[in-house]
């Protein structure tokens, strides 16, 4: 005896709008405000500055980083702490945030005082870029 169609019909649905692009970036946003920070850091020479979104969850949760890596692309890698109790994106890569991270957080804003440190690192951005 299997589920009855109509009962898998909605479980494929749900399947569908959880991989939807307009789903995810949703989830998505929620989760760095959740979970996410952002940072200026100048690098040992103190000549140049990176940009990082960092987004990190114990391993337990790893699945959902893979999810967030399936979605946002090859580009961005996963990494473990060396205790092996966290997992982590970080994209510090300027072209990835220009082009995948800011249009997201551009269009569905943050709702924490990450907005904030956002709004920081989008300004911090704009000055490192601007070549005049």
């Amino acid at each position: 005896m299997g589920i009855p169609s109509q009962r898998l019909h909605g479980y494929n649905h749900l399947v569908d709008l959880i991989n939807s692009r307009d789903f995810f970036i949703q989830w998505f946003r929620g989760f760095v405000d959740a979970e996410g920070t952002f940072a200026i850091d100048r690098q040992r020479d103190g000549r140049k500055w990176n940009l990082v979104l960092k987004v990190s969850v114990s391993t337990y949760n790893a699945k959902v980083m893979r999810y967030i890596k399936w979605h946002l692309g090859a580009a961005v890698q996963l990494e473990w702490t060396s205790d092996g109790q966290t997992v982590l994106i970080r994209v510090r890569d300027r072209d990835l945030l220009a082009s995948i991270i800011f249009p997201i957080l551009d269009a569905y804003p943050l709702l924490t005082s990450k907005r904030y440190h956002y709004e920081i690192l989008r300004s911090a951005y704009n000055v490192l870029e601007n070549r005049s």
